[in-house]
């Protein structure tokens, strides 16, 4: 029978095996799934059938061998966390996100530009890591609109310009990477140096 066949299947953990080839289209008639986690595998292919009716609010795909492009999540309305660290992917960052996310992972990638705009429209996220990528650009102002961001690393990329001063209105912030973009100067905000609970 198909995996799809399985309704009432909420989790998906295969994380750490040696899966290859792609997913199942079958996997998007799982419309009870809740978790789906493949990190950590030899998976190929591109991810964009993934965007279906699948009503997840987690979804895994770390560590795979992925070189296609990212997913695009516009169909994911209850998305909550979103990890696609440790792949191959490339090119820009998508240009949606939905709402609900609270923690996003792209980290360990090839993506290249600006961090996406829509970065800033989730009101709702608590940990963005995009660390070791090619981006590239300023950190924009609008990251002070993340209010209930408590991690967020940025290092080993190629960001340039100052830090926003806004970067001090992270009141939840509790761990920061800023390290390893030679060109991103300037001063560090007194604002930052203000908040109380970051731990590094």
């Amino acid at each position: 029978e198909s995996i799809g066949s399985l309704s009432e299947l909420q989790e998906i953990n295969l994380a750490g095996n040696s899966i290859e080839g792609t997913l199942p289209p079958s996997i998007l008639d799982l419309t009870s799934l809740t978790l789906l986690d493949l990190s950590r595998n030899e998976m190929t292919g591109d991810l964009y059938f993934l965007s279906g009716h699948i009503s997840q609010q987690r979804r895994y795909l770390s560590t795979n061998d992925d070189d296609g492009p990212t997913m695009d999540s516009s169909r994911l309305p209850n998305l909550g966390t979103l990890d696609l660290s440790s792949n191959s992917f490339s090119g820009t960052m998508p240009a949606y996100f939905p709402p609900s996310l609270s923690s996003l992972s792209l980290a360990l990638n090839n993506l290249n530009g600006s961090l996406s705009a829509a970065i800033y429209d989730l009101p709702h996220l608590e940990e963005l890591h995009l660390h070791h990528n090619m981006l590239s650009g300023e950190i924009e102002s609008e990251i002070g609109d993340l209010t209930k961001l408590r991690s967020l690393s940025l290092s080993n990329c190629d960001f340039n310009g100052t830090l926003p001063e806004r970067l001090g209105e992270l009141a939840s912030l509790e761990f920061l990477r800023l390290d390893a973009n030679p060109r991103l100067g300037g001063q560090i905000p007194v604002p930052l140096l203000q908040l109380g609970n970051i731990s590094e």
